[in-house]
């Protein structure tokens, strides 16, 4: 394709339809496109285009390939270079190309030297019309539109071509790069063998400027820089070069024939042909040129022609050509070619076809005809001729558009108001973003759960926003660009917790165009209604959730499975922790792997090369093919860390960086692994008061308390107790083969018994009945019998008389003792006994040592 249609910027504006000298292009979804077999190259269409809608195809890249990769090319440059360059002399000129790595530099004009003898010859032997041109768009212009006159095309090569076949013959191996103003020599020259591209003179210097070549002092000092490629004494005539100048080329031919003509430019070329074909006239030869010669090429057209005349013949007149060339070489040179008529005659509707395309754009008599010429074309009857043809469409009528546009925007109008008004009617928050994050548009909603102002909203960042409000975590524009959609929690300076749903609008490139924010304040759900139809379905067995307390946690849980946020899950020791992040897993979309690591259970010289794991060699009993790390195997799935809370400031700070970055550091290297995983964390300690007491970061703990969920201790929910315990019954017969049941009676013993153990204890308490009973079921009894022993065992006995701070020290170590028994920390011991963390440390030091 001779030229290149940038869609995106073609806007209905209709230049080229208008001044196309051929009527080559057609409208197409209100675009305009180029069709090729009727398209004669004149490129007038790209250089009327105030829309950088039409680029002629462009060889830059190719040549500048070529250049650095091959030493054995030649350019050949058109009769009119000295005009490109005004000031610029053979030296420069020599310089320049030498650079850009050509291997010499020949002249056109030994084409036109060559080609004007043949023309003579063929102008004194013929008795018929010689029509003769230099210039492809003639040659394509008369075989497609004037196919009677083909006939009297001189079977002769352009210039170009016969330097081509010149340097072909001379040295067959050698790659010719063609260089001149014209871009329909593109065409011409394609199937010149040696010929491997056509540039133009400003294409030249784009690939210098892309090779980084300025000619500078030290250049101009250096001489001769190509060797002649002299193969005899006979020169060039210094005059074929000004055969740049339109009509010069031909002058020769003419002279010998009175009733010759030159012509030059597209109207009177055209009025030429029409009446040459129509017989009005008659002439023994014609020059026809589509522009005013080389010097008028497409490009040199913006500069004063007169001058680049100037330049050209004062060129001339200083320089010698850059090579010699060899008469004799010329001699059977092979310099004819043929021309093809070519059939592309339309056909043409009658007047009924005509007024049934113009009935279309509500025109149905010669009034209605408005002719103004805003189509491209000059009368409505053509416009409709060319839709009949399958050059236009219908709809171009500007018109007409004009007033189906009116219509079209009011329409629009009213949608955009029930539009708004549905978006603000909305109970949830709606945001909408451009690709950049910058706020499009937000509803009353969302500014409600801000408590902000439309007027401080409009126009920022959704960046900036969240920095003003203290909106935590922030919404990540880089994941959204690889994800259709995520959906996480925010927390603001207000306490406020915000439910967010972000989906990316793509454009047909797969490329983020917009972004849609749909927002809940999660204090504004209902989590407290739990009836039949609001109870959480499918729970597995595994869980009792019996009480409103669990139903709740289940029912939240639920919910934010579904997004990508870490959740924390408070509790005492035993209350089901792991339960409740097993059943979230589940829930989940990250179900490759499930990986839990106790960060209590692992010794602290351990536990970075069991989370980050190594690669081989890190350090000294290190396996030889490297381990991946806890973290690693949790890559797509879920990570749970138990007891987080124990974990050292220093393996906090790597963890935080895990969260932020997305990847991990092996042990030992340098290049980070992308992991992809959903965190679930998990502490039986008050984070909030050891951030407080600087043992736990403030910046993890932000991060890890997106989504918190706090489980109660079973003396809270002891409607659960018997649900537990007939639970833990049934897979203790299974695991022992022993059937043994519990009696109610036995069963509202345990609900009155406080489980500081929790479910663990459960547990424990059931296994030790079930394993000492001696009949098949557990009576009250047997219930009373243990806890009341457990509770003695536990309890405080005065066997003697003492001093009264003797007993207080006494009774304090006791409670201690006890408090401790159970692995608390000396936040939760200082919770329960109702004094501060400090003086539970002090008693401790003071009575453990």
């Amino acid at each position: 394709m001779f030229i290149n249609i940038l869609k995106e910027n073609c806007h209905e504006c209709y230049a080229c339809v208008r001044n196309c000298p051929v009527s080559a292009v057609k409208v197409n979804n209100s675009r305009v496109e180029v069709i090729e077999e009727r398209c004669i190259n004149c490129g007038k269409c790209v250089e009327l285009c105030s829309q950088n809608a039409r680029e002629i195809v462009n060889n830059s890249e190719l040549v500048l390939n070529m250049l650095k990769e091959n030493r054995n090319i030649t350019a050949v440059l058109a009769p009119s270079f000295p005009a490109y360059k005004i000031n610029w002399q053979k030296k420069d000129w020599e310089l320049l190309l030498k650079k850009m790595n050509f291997k010499a530099i020949h002249d056109v004009a030994w084409g036109a030297e060559l080609v004007s003898q043949e023309y003579i010859k063929i102008v004194e032997k013929s008795n018929d019309t010689v029509v003769s041109t230099a210039c492809p768009v003639i040659v394509k212009l008369i075989n497609k539109y004037y196919p009677k006159l083909t006939k009297y095309l001189a079977p002769v090569v352009s210039p170009m071509q016969a330097v081509s076949r010149y340097l072909k013959k001379v040295e067959p191996e050698l790659k010719v790069i063609i260089i001149g103003p014209c871009q329909a020599k593109k065409i011409e020259l394609e199937k010149e063998e040696n010929v491997k591209a056509v540039l133009t003179f400003s294409e030249v210097f784009s690939i210098a400027e892309k090779m980084n070549i300025k000619l500078n002092k030290e250049d101009e000092k250096k001489g001769k820089i190509f060797a002649e490629y002299k193969l005899d004494d006979n020169e060039i005539s210094q005059n074929s070069r000004s055969l740049a100048v339109g009509g010069a080329l031909y002058k020769k031919a003419a002279d010998s024939k009175k009733n010759s003509v030159h012509i030059e430019g597209e109207k009177q070329v055209l009025e030429f042909l029409e009446a040459l074909e129509n017989k009005k006239i008659n002439i023994d030869f014609a020059d026809l040129l589509f522009c005013r010669g080389c010097l008028d090429g497409f490009d040199l057209r913006s500069d004063n022609y007169y001058l680049k005349e100037k330049a050209l013949y004062d060129y001339i007149k200083a320089n010698e050509n850059f090579n010699n060339y060899d008469l004799s070489a010329s001699e059977n040179l092979n310099l004819t070619q043929s021309f093809k008529a070519e059939d592309i005659s339309l056909s043409i509707p009658d007047e009924e076809e005509i007024w049934n395309i113009l009935n279309k754009t509500n025109k149905y008599n010669e009034d209605d005809l408005l002719d103004c010429g805003a189509c491209g074309y000059s009368s409505c009857k053509d416009k409709a001729a060319a839709v009949y043809q399958g050059f236009a469409e219908v709809n171009i009528c500007l018109p007409y558009l004009l007033r189906e546009k009116r219509k079209e925007v009011k329409e629009i109008q009213q949608v955009n108001k029930d539009l708004d008004l549905i978006i603000n009617s909305s109970y949830d928050g709606i945001m909408l973003l451009n690709k950049e994050g910058k706020i499009d548009k937000i509803n009353q909603s969302y500014l409600n759960m801000l408590d902000l102002e439309i007027t401080e909203i409009k126009g920022k960042y959704l960046k900036e926003l969240e920095e003003k409000l203290n909106i935590y975590p922030a919404f990540n524009l880089e994941k959204l660009k690889e994800k259709e959609k995520i959906t996480f929690v925010q927390n603001t300076s207000q306490e406020k917790r915000i439910l967010l749903t972000a989906k990316a609008i793509k454009n047909s490139d797969c490329k983020l165009k917009q972004i849609i924010i749909n927002a809940r304040d999660l204090a504004e759900l209902d989590l407290i209604s739990f009836n039949k139809q609001n109870q959480v379905k499918n729970i597995p067995d595994y869980i009792i959730s019996k009480s409103s307390e669990m139903q709740k946690i289940l029912k939240l849980a639920s919910k934010i499975a579904k997004t990508d946020s870490t959740v924390l899950i408070t509790g005492e020791s035993g209350v089901g922790k792991e339960v409740v992040a097993k059943y979230i897993y589940e829930q989940s979309e990250k179900k490759k792997n499930f990986v839990k690591i106790n960060c209590a259970a692992i010794p602290e010289t351990l536990l970075e090369s069991e989370l980050f794991g190594y690669e081989k060699g890190a350090f000294s009993g290190a396996r030889k093919s490297g381990k991946p790390g806890l973290i690693e195997e949790a890559d797509k799935g879920t990570l749970f860390l138990d007891e987080i809370g124990e974990l050292s400031l220093n393996m906090q700070a790597k963890l935080l960086q895990v969260l932020q970055e997305h990847s991990v550091f092996r042990i030992g290297s340098v290049k980070p692994k992308k992991v992809d995983f959903r965190l679930i964390a998990a502490t039986n300690r008050n984070l909030e008061k050891m951030v407080a007491e600087k043992e736990f970061r403030e910046d993890l703990y932000y991060r890890l308390n997106v989504l918190p969920i706090c489980i109660p201790p079973l003396r809270k929910r002891k409607v659960d107790i018997p649900a537990l315990a007939q639970k833990t019954l049934k897979d203790l017969s299974k695991k022992y083969d022993k059937e043994i049941t519990i009696s109610d009676q036995a069963l509202e013993i345990l609900m009155k018994y406080d489980w500081p153990g929790n479910v663990r204890e459960v547990n424990n308490i059931i296994e030790r009945l079930m394993l000492t009973v001696e009949s098949n079921i557990i009576k009250q009894k047997d219930v009373i019998s243990l806890l009341e022993n457990d509770f003695i065992d536990g309890g405080i006995s005065v066997s003697s008389v003492m001093p009264l701070s003797e007993a207080v020290e006494e009774v304090e170590k006791k409670i201690l003792e006890m408090a401790k028994e159970d692995g608390k920390s000396t936040y939760e011991i200082a919770d329960i006994l109702k004094v501060n963390q400090s003086t539970v440390v002090r008693k401790i030091n003071k009575y453990f040592n």
